[in-house]
């Protein structure tokens, strides 16, 4: 068996965290936009304001509409920010959570190690 360079090493490494990171990264912005929903119906505007402590707007009236990497949208600042600030604590108690259950170890890193395994094994074969 050829050992691995360095290199290999860390794409090795790179495939695992990348499919981790895709899940934590695809959960964290479900719940944001479902945070953001759920702002949108559940808080009246008046309790917004009284939330935000807004007295003035650049355009228009309290809520303020917010910005998304300078874009204009039309839902209050803070309900964006409390809605980002939840979904990343949640994507954060994700990750924690799926790192250590043996079931989702075994349903999700297992096959993925066995495919990278079998991806080597096939190395091995080539550089023979």
């Amino acid at each position: 068996r050829t050992p691995l360079s360095f290199a290999e090493q860390a794409n090795v490494v790179a495939v695992m965290v990348v499919a981790q990171a895709i899940q934590v990264v695809l959960f964290t912005a479900g719940l944001f936009a479902f945070f953001l929903a759920l702002g949108v119906i559940a808080i009246p505007d008046d309790v917004t304001v009284v939330w935000s402590g807004e007295q003035t707007c650049a355009v228009g009236e309290p809520p303020c509409a917010g910005t998304w990497f300078g874009v204009h949208i039309p839902l209050p600042q803070t309900m964006v920010h409390t809605s980002l600030f939840v979904a990343v604590l949640s994507g954060l108690y994700f990750t924690v959570s799926t790192s250590v259950d043996p079931l989702y170890r075994q349903r999700f890193f297992e096959p993925l190690i066995a495919d990278v395994a079998v991806s080597l094994a096939g190395r091995d074969a080539y550089l023979e």
